[in-house]
C-alpha cells in the first residue's frame, strides 16, 4: 500500500458508499410504488450529500479509504454478526417500512417540524464521524486490534471526550433516519440498530481494554464509552 494514494481498496470503500444508497432508494421506490414522497426526497437528498463529502474526506485522505476497503484479518467473528444486522436494518429494513408507511399508505405520524429539525442532527452525525476519522489513523470499519499498523490509544479530538465517538454518529443518524423519513414505526427499528450499536462498542471496548497497550489507563481519564456522563 502506498501511502498518501487511493489504491483499489480505498476506490471501493468510496463506490460502496453509494451502492448502499442506491439500494435504499430501490428498495424505498418498489416498496412505496412512487417516487412523489416528499419525506423520502428529503432524506435520500440529504444522504447523497453526506455520502458526497465523506467522499471529498477520502480523497482528502486517501489512506483512510484504503484501510477501510480492506478486510483484514484479526477481524473478531461476532463483528460480522453485529455489521451484518446494522446494515440490514438501516439499508433495508428502513426503507421497506417507509416505503409502506408514507408511501404505498401515505400515512405520516411524525410532524413535519421534527423531520426538519432531524436533518440538522443528521449532518452533525456527519461532522463527528468525519471528525472522527481525521484525527484517529485506525478508525477502520471492523474490529480488530491493527499490529501490523502499530496500533495506539488514540485522545485527541472527539476521543477527549467520549471512548466511541463514530458509534455516536452511527447512533444519532440510525435515529434521524426514521425521523426524516417521517416513518413512525421506523423509530423501533432504529431502537433495534441503536442496540446493536451499543452492544458493538461494549464488545470493541472490552477487546481494546484487554488487547491494546494504554488502552485501560485511556479508560481512567475518559471515562464514558458513548453518551457524555451517562455510560
Amino acid at each position: 500500500m502506498v501511502k498518501g494514494k487511493l489504491n483499489k481498496y480505498g476506490l471501493k470503500a468510496i463506490i460502496v458508499q453509494y451502492v448502499w444508497l442506491l439500494v435504499s432508494v430501490l428498495v424505498f421506490s418498489l416498496t412505496a410504488g412512487t417516487i412523489n414522497v416528499p419525506n423520502a426526497w428529503l432524506f435520500y437528498t440529504c444522504s447523497l450529500i453526506v455520502t458526497i463529502i465523506h467522499t471529498f474526506f477520502y480523497l482528502a485522505y486517501p489512506e483512510r479509504a484504503n484501510e477501510r476497503g480492506t478486510y483484514k484479518e484479526g477481524t473478531k467473528p461476532i463483528d460480522k454478526v453485529y455489521l451484518g444486522v446494522y446494515f440490514f436494518i438501516t439499508v433495508v429494513v428502513f426503507p421497506f417500512i417507509a416505503g409502506l408507511e408514507v408511501g404505498r399508505l401515505g400515512t405520516i405520524l411524525i410532524n413535519r417540524y421534527v423531520s426538519y429539525g432531524a436533518v440538522i442532527f443528521y449532518f452533525l452525525a456527519c461532522y463527528i464521524n468525519i471528525w472522527s476519522m481525521k484525527v484517529n489513523r485506525f478508525f477502520e470499519g471492523t474490529i480488530r486490534i491493527q499490529e501490523e499498523r502499530e496500533q495506539r490509544v488514540v485522545t485527541e479530538g472527539p476521543y477527549k471526550f467520549i471512548r466511541h465517538p463514530g458509534y455516536l454518529a452511527m447512533i444519532i443518524g440510525s435515529l434521524m433516519t426514521p425521523l426524516i423519513l417521517g416513518s413512525f414505526f421506523g423509530v423501533f427499528w432504529a431502537l433495534i440498530a441503536i442496540i446493536v450499536l451499543i452492544l458493538r462498542t461494549d464488545y470493541e471496548d472490552k477487546v481494546l481494554q484487554e488487547e491494546l497497550k494504554g488502552y485501560k489507563e485511556y479508560t481512567q481519564k475518559v471515562k464514558y464509552r458513548l453518551f457524555y456522563g451517562i455510560w
